[in-house]
């Protein structure tokens, strides 16, 4: 048996500055502000609870700070009603989901994925392939992909304090932001770009077909 991941096309990623701006605009986020990104459906094993918790916390230390949320579910409700509770429902933006991920991947200061259980988190692979610092939690379909303190963050899974204690690293130190998010950008653009994928996908359906010597020995 043989693993091949998922690609990521580039191009699903793009946005231009219009885009980014019309976004900021939408969310009235003002230039400055320090935005936290995470993707994925509103549901209870994607651990938004615990960032929505963690998040709470970094916007009483740190002024203009937003935290937008893609991807609606069953525990969007709850989720809206713990921002309440919190007194943070103005800095949480609750989207659907968007037809183009990329002016959010472009707009946003660092990414964010608390996830209890996962497969191939493919949110995460195009964060990172955007060249956002990314946060994630230390099930193994992240740490498969991200190295700690080398091209992301791994907190334990669950925790808001400890999601909270990576948040505010972070947010403060600006050379560990460009630090992460230059190795995370070189290295998914290499193991995840379309350009390394797909030619493995045909490579497994040649051999499938033709057998190891491959569809072009075939022709020979």
């Amino acid at each position: 048996m043989s693993v091949i991941y998922n690609p990521v096309a580039m191009t699903d990623l793009s946005a231009d500055a219009k885009e980014v701006e019309e976004v900021k605009a939408a969310l009235n986020i003002r230039s400055g502000d320090f935005v936290w990104l995470s993707v994925g459906r509103q549901d209870r094993p994607k651990g938004h609870r615990f960032l929505i918790e963690a998040f709470s916390a970094i916007a009483r230390q740190c002024e203009s700070h937003h935290l937008v949320l893609v991807g609606q579910g069953p525990a969007s409700a709850e989720l809206v009603a713990q921002a309440e509770s919190l007194e943070v429902g103005d800095m949480v933006h609750f989207l659907p989901s968007v037809p183009k991920v990329g002016p959010y991947l472009r707009l946003a200061d660092a990414f964010v994925f608390p996830s209890l259980i996962e497969g191939l988190p493919v949110a995460l692979l195009e964060a990172m392939c955007a060249g956002l610092p990314c946060i994630a939690s230390d099930i193994p379909a992240h740490t498969e992909i991200i190295s700690h303190g080398d091209n992301g963050l791994i907190v334990p899974r669950g925790s808001a304090d400890r999601l909270r204690e990576a948040m505010l690293i972070v947010a403060k130190d600006g050379e560990l932001r460009r630090l992460l998010s230059s190795r995370s950008e070189a290295q998914s653009q290499k193991e995840f770009g379309t350009g390394t994928i797909i030619p493995k996908w045909e490579a497994a359906y040649e051999k499938e077909a033709f057998g190891t010597e491959g569809y072009s020995d075939r022709l020979n």
